[in-house]
């Protein structure tokens, strides 16, 4: 939802919906018209949702939140445990890095679930029906991705 001039009744309906929402992982509403208020109902709106992993708001109609909404953001985002990024713009020092140790947290406690195999899947990528060509049959069996992408980029020369 990038670049549709969506307002703050948009932003408000967003809300809603994110809480009960069960499947988003990535939200982005950059470049919309968006008060620092609504962008923080929003931020509010993922201590409910816990698959929502990157929330990206920048560049809205006011550019600077303020003093007041941004410690707010950054109180909400203490209390989540799920967010792995934030695209938002701080003014102040404290709240940036605040964010980053938060984040940093999150992406901690993701890493120790996985190394205890405390029952955690990571999200799997499904690209759409027809947007990815099939990998040829010496790469289809490498172990690595980074791998498959080196192999495709010299089979192809």
């Amino acid at each position: 939802m990038t670049y549709v001039n969506a307002t703050d009744t948009i932003a408000e309906k967003l809300a809603n919906v994110l809480e009960d929402n069960t499947m988003l992982k990535v939200l982005n509403v950059d470049s919309n018209l968006f008060t620092a208020e609504k962008v923080c109902d929003l931020m509010k709106a993922t201590l409910k949702n816990k698959t929502l992993l990157e929330l990206r708001a920048t560049n809205q109609r006011s550019t600077v939140l303020g003093v007041k909404f941004e410690t707010q953001i950054c109180g909400f985002l203490s209390e989540n445990t799920t967010m792995l990024r934030l695209g938002l713009n701080f003014e102040t020092l404290e709240a940036r890095m605040k964010v980053v140790e938060y984040l940093q947290r999150n992406t901690d406690l993701l890493r120790q679930m996985r190394v205890n195999n405390e029952g955690y899947t990571p999200p799997k990528f499904v690209a759409p029906k027809g947007t990815r060509e099939k990998l040829p049959d010496k790469v289809q069996n490498t172990a690595w991705s980074s791998d498959r992408y080196a192999l495709l980029i010299l089979s192809r020369r």
